[in-house]
């Protein structure tokens, strides 16, 4: 696992028309995996929620965008068990109607991190997952699953659905000081972020590269304290600058002025790949 996500709680601005009723069981289907058959006192492993989505239909990433409502875990299990923060594949960017979103089409596997601790003394335990999504194509439906999974505890691991969840790790941003950042980036400058007057400052990063890769766009990560809204990447060569507007809601739960986000680009093989980029907003006084 690389990357432990401090954001993953969403504030949505917009929500397109919703329909309340329950969703039916083939738009989202959803299943709690583990990359292990069997886990061991004082060790880690992952567990996974697998939606599978209807074709057309999708669901959201952590920053749903301009519109819909982020994808949501709340995880529980016995008492030795730690789970971290939800690890959230690049998504892809679509330009709806209501507005541009940030989401997953076809399938997608959110990643949760689990510690145990070296006390657990039980034979099986239960793990349980209460997911909740918003499933939208020309309208948006809310849908929900109580996942869970029995797991035996013995003194040994043992490892299963290992090519899927390899898959999807593959898909997390790298973090900026990993290997594959600093083969590509080779400066990240940001200059002092202009007065914020709460809604209309427009900060800049400039990232200069090594190589150059293909289509390269930034997704911000929207939390309940600020939004980062109109996004704009200018390429000129080796350089690429990142424009946005933030608009501060509770100035005090941004600390130093930090927001998150995901440089997103195509690699010589033409797969999408993240490194996360960090930016930083000037906060109102």
């Amino acid at each position: 696992m690389r990357i432990i996500h401090r954001f993953f709680i969403v504030l949505v601005a917009l929500t397109p028309l919703l329909a309340q009723a329950a969703a039916p069981s083939d738009l989202v289907r959803a299943s709690l995996l583990a990359d292990a058959s069997a886990i061991a006192p004082g060790s880690s492993f992952t567990l996974g929620v697998h939606l599978k989505i209807k074709a057309l239909w999708h669901v959201y990433w952590a920053n749903p965008g301009e519109t819909g409502t982020a994808t949501e875990i709340k995880m529980s299990g016995p008492a030795g068990f730690t789970f971290g923060a939800v690890q959230w594949p690049i998504p892809a960017k679509l330009n709806t109607e209501a507005g541009l979103s940030y989401a997953y089409e076809d399938e997608v596997l959110l990643l949760i991190p689990v510690r145990i601790s070296k006390d657990v003394a039980a034979d099986e335990v239960t793990l349980t997952a209460n997911v909740r999504w918003l499933a939208c194509h020309d309208t948006c439906i809310e849908g929900k699953a109580n996942l869970s999974i029995k797991l035996p505890v013995k003194q040994q691991a043992t490892a299963t659905n290992q090519d899927l969840f390899a898959k999807w790790d593959a898909r997390l941003p790298n973090t900026s000081d990993s290997a594959a950042a600093r083969k590509l980036i080779a400066k990240k400058e940001q200059p002092a972020p202009p007065v914020n007057d709460g809604a209309k400052a427009q900060p800049a990063v400039t990232v200069t590269w090594h190589a150059v890769p293909a289509k390269i766009d930034w997704y911000p990560l929207a939390t309940p304290a600020v939004m980062i809204e109109d996004v704009k990447v200018e390429q000129a060569g080796a350089t690429t600058v990142i424009r946005f507007k933030p608009t501060i809601y509770k100035a005090d739960d941004v600390p130093g002025g930090l927001v998150d986000g995901v440089l997103v680009y195509e690699d010589a093989k033409g797969t999408r790949q993240g490194i996360f980029c960090s930016v930083v907003i000037a906060l109102p006084k």
